[in-house]
């Protein structure tokens, strides 16, 4: 369907279906029904731009994290006004207004997947991140095709479907490999490499394939290095540094080179701290500090030193503990908070009586190594430690 031919959808001059009427009621919220109540007498005078328009304002004025699920639904509307505006292939002479928002197609369908991933609905973040797919590859923009790999592999990958998500990130870093090839100088697309050679390494990783994973995160880790020293005042080309370091850290550790590992962390953490300290309300910041000392802190555990691994764990409470408490819906931070509290009590952090058993305990590192190899899952909390049974 062209925009030309919108009113025929709705009833308009030149359409002869029924109009649409209002939506009926929903359990989401009054507020929300008023939303789509209002955004339907926009649709009603095949006003799509104020429709959408609606929905914008909507999700503007709610708490991102207290509404998840309500801007969800919101998407979704936003998503179907789209559909309805050009579900059909784009017309021989593109039209400003088809150019202009066919990104935003794109972007509606990611950001709707972003936001399943969070509410742990894998069917509905595939669904959304296929469209995506779909749309650029309609547009034919490789690079938001490989995008959309990379999150389709994300979710894959989360639900175990290693072989799946393998195939997903391979393809879209083939893409990635090509346009970097063309433009050696573009630096965003010489970090896109970066980021499907992490997620690649990854699941090697999960699939015990310690050699090659090795090998993709060494080669992501030499393009970040080489980034952030042509810009030293980028805060996120320094943090994707540290990231890469975490992962280096995390096949060392699986290979049982817990001095290698130790290296690795210790360097990230030292990013991270400065991170964090320019920037002490960012989140993300606050969380990536997190990961690196959970990741210490199960490398000295396995080193057997329980007192360094306690005292790791106590400062990654003093920093979730917070953010918990700051956002309270976020689902990973609880995680994150309750992965700390159930090691702090399985090595008797803060226990004395503990302390004395557990002194001069020594922890073997081969069964660690095999029991750790099937566990990492993309976008989770500390990468390969994270999981109980790869903690002994």
């Amino acid at each position: 369907m062209a925009p030309g031919n919108l009113g025929a959808s709705f009833g308009g001059p030149g359409g002869s279906r029924k109009p649409i009427s209002a939506a009926p009621a929903s359990n989401a919220g009054p507020d929300l029904d008023a939303a789509r109540a209002k955004a339907g007498e926009k649709l009603r005078a095949l006003d799509t731009d104020g429709a959408l328009a609606v929905w914008d304002a909507f999700m503007a004025e709610d708490a991102f994290e207290a509404a998840l699920r309500r801007r969800t639904t919101a998407m979704k509307e936003q998503a179907e006004i789209l559909r309805l505006r050009y579900v059909t292939p784009k017309p021989p002479q593109c039209c400003g207004r088809w150019c202009a928002s066919t990104p935003r197609i794109l972007g509606s369908h990611i950001a709707l997947g972003e936001i399943a991933k969070i509410l742990n609905d894998s069917t509905q973040a595939l669904h959304a991140f296929r469209a995506a797919e779909a749309a650029a590859r309609r547009m034919g923009n490789d690079r938001d095709v490989s995008v959309a790999f990379n999150r389709t592999g994300d979710v894959l990958l989360a639900q175990g479907d290693l072989a799946g998500a393998l195939a997903r990130y391979e393809e879209g870093l083939e893409i990635k490999r090509s346009l970097a090839g063309a433009d050696p100088s573009h630096a965003a697309r010489q970090r896109d490499v970066s980021v499907s050679l992490e997620r690649t390494g990854d699941v090697l990783l999960a699939q015990g394939d310690l050699t090659s994973a090795l090998a993709a995160h060494e080669e992501g880790l030499a393009i970040r290095r080489r980034l952030a020293r042509a810009d030293p005042s980028h805060a996120e080309r320094q943090r994707d540094v540290s990231v890469s370091l975490g992962k280096r850290g995390d096949v060392l550790l699986a290979q049982g080179d817990l001095a290698g590992a130790l290296a690795a962390y210790e360097e990230g953490l030292e990013i991270c701290r400065r991170l964090a300290s320019a920037d002490p309300g960012h989140a993300e910041r606050q969380r990536d500090l997190f990961v690196i000392l959970a990741n210490l802190a199960a490398t000295a555990h396995v080193q057997g030193e329980p007192d360094r691994a306690c005292r790791h764990l106590q400062e990654a409470l003093t920093i979730m503990r917070p953010l918990a408490e700051r956002f309270p819906e976020h689902p990973r931070f609880r995680d994150d908070l309750r992965w700390i509290e159930e090691r702090r009590g399985e090595w008797g952090c803060g226990d004395p009586v503990a302390a004395t058993r557990r002194s001069g305990r020594h922890v073997q590192t081969a069964p660690l190594r095999k029991a750790c190899r099937a566990v990492v899952h993309a976008g989770s909390s500390p990468a390969v430690f994270f999981s109980p049974a790869c903690i002994p």
